[in-house]
């Protein structure tokens, strides 16, 4: 069954949980979704894409310092949804997106 994207949320550096979500992430936090570079440091905006509280399946993408004071965190979501839609072609992702090997 496909991940139905229902939610986007933009989780800040100081916001509760942040720090358990950066864990949690298979890859570490990544490059940063605009402007693409590694940064030493944590990221200071993790966005979060998911179904619901009932499904553990999740889509992040990191967002640096430096491009989370360019845009504005509402941009930065609408912009990376309108990603998803295109590379999924909808907002189902699916299953083989979460296969871990």
């Amino acid at each position: 069954m496909a991940l139905r994207i229902n939610r986007v949320r933009a989780v800040a550096a100081n916001d509760a949980g942040f720090s358990d979500l950066l864990a949690v992430l298979p890859d570490g936090a990544g490059p940063c979704l605009c402007c693409r570079r590694h940064s030493p440091d944590s990221p200071a905006l993790i966005l979060v894409a998911d179904e619901s509280d009932d499904d553990p399946r999740v889509l992040c993408a990191a967002v640096c310092s430096m491009c989370s004071t360019a845009y504005p965190a509402n941009q930065l979501l609408a912009d990376w949804v309108e990603r998803l839609v295109m590379r999924y072609g909808g907002t189902a992702v699916p299953d083989h997106r979460f296969e871990r090997g």
